[in-house]
């Protein structure tokens, strides 16, 4: 199961959730660090007693948010998205970033932690793009119109 793999720690028990859009490429030895994989550190030790009992397991005091990864986005091999991030639509994630913060829409970032290195477009065209929406077309609109977006020809994206 992907799930398991990308997310080990989540699990049917945890409050969390990993929310993945539509068109998003994850490349190999990517992983997904969930709220439910945290340890306390109030307490002298950070050792998970808990998981040993079902009834106590769980850290029902630990904040917690959901992970989400916005439509059309690329995470390279071996990234790392830390617990409770938003990842943006259109965003690109560097090969073994850590991502611990939110990323904007069409940023591409790298690093550990993960920074945003440039805008893949003006503030203007991403706000154009996100008001397209392409990835909730039906598949036979994309597939008529795959040269406008693998071209990023915004004027016949918007005369779509």
């Amino acid at each position: 199961d992907t799930a398991g793999i990308l997310a080990p720690y989540l699990g049917h028990s945890v409050r969390e959730r990993l929310v993945i859009g539509k068109f998003v490429q994850i490349a190999r030895g990517s992983y997904f660090i969930t709220s439910s994989a945290n340890h306390p550190m109030t307490g002298v030790t950070t050792y998970p007693f808990r998981i040993f009992k079902p009834e106590t397991f769980g850290y029902k005091d630990l904040p917690v948010k959901d992970t989400v990864v916005g439509h059309d986005v690329w995470i390279g091999h071996g990234a790392a998205i830390m617990p409770g991030v938003q990842i943006g639509a259109g965003a690109i994630v560097a090969a073994a970033s850590v991502v611990a913060r939110n990323v904007p829409p069409y940023a591409v970032v790298a690093g550990n932690p993960a920074t945003v290195i440039r805008m893949r477009y003006p503030a203007e065209i991403v706000s154009q793009l996100l008001d397209i929406a392409w990835w909730n077309w039906p598949i036979e609109k994309i597939e008529a119109n795959l040269a406008a977006l693998e071209s990023g020809d915004l004027v016949a994206l918007n005369m779509v």
